[in-house]
């Protein structure tokens, strides 16, 4: 397995993880308002998610600053989105 592939595999892992993390949260505060007593446990996951955060933050590679954008940003549809990419695919950069 090549190294983008690695890198994407782990990235959706991990994303996959956090939503499930934040889903249970969400419904965990939605519970807190009918039982007060939660508090104290919405608190400690809610340090999880910011710790958590940091760890994935420092795990992703940086991404350069685009600015000013040397490619397109604007297109009219997906379309549009995967023409250009099919198209832009591959080639060198000069």
């Amino acid at each position: 397995m090549d190294m983008k592939t690695k890198c994407a595999k782990t990235c959706i892992e991990m994303l996959e993880h956090f939503w499930l993390q934040w889903l249970g949260y969400l419904v965990l505060l939605d519970f807190v308002q009918h039982y007060p007593q939660l508090r104290k446990l919405t608190l400690s996951i809610s340090i999880k998610l910011k710790d958590f955060r940091v760890k994935v933050g420092n795990i992703l590679p940086v991404l350069p600053k685009n600015n000013p954008p040397q490619s397109r940003t604007e297109f009219s549809g997906m379309n549009d989105l995967l023409t250009y990419l099919s198209e832009d695919y591959g080639k060198k950069k000069s």
